[in-house]
């Protein structure tokens, strides 16, 4: 990936789902004897791709998810039932009002728009 972006292939790259991998866990920064900060390429990468409409649709799906009920990812109940046996606190629901002010003041909503619109055609 990194010799794409050395030789210039934005496209390529952009257009790859390769960008959306990383979970940013910085075990690449931790084993390159350079220090090649390679996850934040790869969020400068994805914002570009974003800004192309270039977002993968289950990431969409998430963003969608988190605009109505402040989760990405809905809690199983399974998950419930474990945390009531390993005696965790309940899980207290997001203020989906705050969310969604954040999501406007970040124009979170442009930029799925655009992506639904440009991206998906050719889908990451």
């Amino acid at each position: 990936m990194l010799e794409t972006v050395i030789l210039g292939k934005y496209d390529e790259i952009l257009s790859s789902e390769l960008v959306w991998l990383c979970t940013s866990c910085q075990s690449c920064l931790e084993r390159c004897p350079q220090r090649i900060e390679v996850s934040e390429l790869l969020v400068e990468l994805r914002n570009l791709a974003a800004e192309k409409g270039r977002i993968p649709k289950l990431l969409l799906e998430r963003a969608g998810r988190i605009a109505e009920t402040g989760q990405s990812t809905p809690v199983s109940r399974a998950g419930l039932i474990w945390r009531e046996k390993l005696n965790l606190s309940p899980i207290i629901p997001a203020n989906v009002d705050e969310v969604r002010a954040i999501l406007e003041a970040t124009n979170f909503a442009g930029w799925t728009e655009r992506a639904r619109t440009k991206g998906n055609d050719r889908a990451v």
